[in-house]
């Protein structure tokens, strides 16, 4: 019979990305999902030692779990990520139940220590940190959804005074092009539409001399004019200014825009990124999507002032735009592209929407009442209020509506079929745009 395991993530996605990888090394070892802990054979707390809360909610569950251990002392019960690297010794001390402490650079011992003798009483620990260690072989096990996390890097060296980072995961290092360019390749196969690229410093990317821009040309499609994302809170905008001023040197008439939050509104690379961009009178948009909250924290705490009123102090085109309204924001993105390619420089506009869900996957979501996101479904979902105003206006009818709808789900289904019945590769494809020249 298949052992099972139940894993809990706390803190940030870098520890999510973990959490995925600690999945697909449980499942080649024969273990299979529990969405229950109490059913699982084994448990495993991935945890955070840099937000509070999160390590408070660690404490806290591992004694709900004692209860469980006490009950089927056959469970395995462990407890991984960075607290287990900061706080080993704590957990030795009170919690004598927890069977495995692992740091993050320790995961692929996970196969050997769960063949352990089950009378054997010891806590196996192992929260030794690695200059190498970078999974560059594994492919996670992600769960279903729009975004998937490429973790880059691993790592800082940075070593600021108010950071642990450096301490819990290590020093820099960073994986290897093609296996990243791999991954990549992985999570378009499985239908993801946005790639996120994970790092504690995604700037200092570097593996052998390949950097983090060029790892950008080979992941993004830039003859679509995409330079993709990367995991840096407000790391954007200062990325952008290069590529608005690219096309104002040029004389491209390109107009560039980032796509930012209203906690990254904060960051000062954003600032530094607005004064440049008004300095210069760069040919740019910022598009600052402000859902009301910056990760877990709401922006009544986090964002001082008005966004809009800020941005003008730079001297930058600024407005306030209903998110939820197709027709608003469509208007206002024209009228601040065209002023862009007239040479009147920079513009940012404050897209006041909704977060339906959490911050990530991981995210329990439970600083929000469940009233209230089930009143933003009903009452301010972007699709239905369109829908409302082009039936009400007359511009469209539910016929038309459906049928969009209708023609759209067969397009899906027939690349589905198309690709169900497509015939096996050529032998001699086999090998093709496999291998990389860099």
């Amino acid at each position: 019979m298949k052992k099972s395991y139940f894993i809990q993530t706390y803190g940030c996605q870098m520890n999510v990305a973990d959490s995925e990888l600690i999945e697909k090394i449980l499942i080649d070892h024969g273990y299979h999902k529990s969405n229950e802990p109490q059913n699982a054979d084994a448990i495993f707390i991935n945890t955070c030692a840099i937000r509070e809360h999160a390590e408070q909610k660690v404490h806290s569950i591992l004694g709900r779990l004692a209860k469980i251990k006490k009950e089927k002392p056959s469970v395995l019960l462990g407890v991984v990520g960075c607290m287990a690297q900061s706080l080993k010794d704590d957990l030795l001390e009170n919690k004598p139940y927890v069977d495995i402490i692992l740091g993050p650079d320790s995961y692929k011992r996970l196969p050997d220590l769960l063949n352990r003798n089950e009378k054997d009483n010891e806590s196996l620990v192992d929260t030794k940190l690695s200059r190498f260690e970078v999974y560059d072989e594994i492919l996670p096990k992600r769960n279903d959804g729009i975004n998937a996390w490429i973790s880059i890097m691993r790592g800082c060296d940075k070593f600021c005074t108010f950071c642990i980072v450096p301490f819990t995961r290590g020093r820099e290092r960073s994986r290897s092009l093609g296996s990243i360019l791999n991954e990549a390749q992985d999570i378009i196969s499985q239908g993801f539409k946005e790639i996120t690229l994970l790092g504690q410093n995604v700037n200092s990317y570097n593996f052998k001399n390949i950097q983090f821009h060029d790892l950008l040309e080979n992941i993004a499609d830039l003859e679509k004019g995409m330079m993709g994302a990367n995991g840096i809170v407000g790391g954007g905008p200062p990325m952008i200014c290069g590529a608005a001023l690219s096309a104002k040197i040029l004389g491209t008439k390109g107009v560039a825009v980032a796509f930012a939050g209203d906690g990254a509104f904060n960051q000062g690379t954003t600032q530094e990124a607005l004064n440049l961009a008004s300095i210069w009178q760069l040919p740019v948009v910022f598009a600052i999507e402000d859902n009301g909250f910056a990760e877990a924290t709401s922006s009544e705490y986090a964002v001082a002032g008005d966004i809009v009123k800020r941005a003008q102090a730079y001297n930058i085109a600024s407005e306030k735009v209903d998110g939820l309204n197709f027709f608003e924001v469509h208007l206002a993105a024209k009228t601040a592209i065209e002023r862009a390619r007239e040479g009147l420089g920079p513009s940012l506009l404050q897209i006041k929407t909704e977060r339906y869900y959490g911050h990530f996957s991981g995210d329990a979501d439970t600083y929000r009442s469940d009233e209230e996101k089930n009143e933003m479904r009903q009452n301010k979902d972007c699709l239905k209020i369109f829908r409302n105003k082009v039936i009400g206006s007359s511009l469209l009818n539910e016929k038309q509506l459906n049928d969009i709808d209708d023609k759209v789900l067969e397009l899906i289904d027939n690349a589905v079929k198309f690709a169900r019945e497509g015939a096996e590769p050529n032998l001699e494809d086999l090998t093709k745009d496999v291998y990389l020249s860099y």
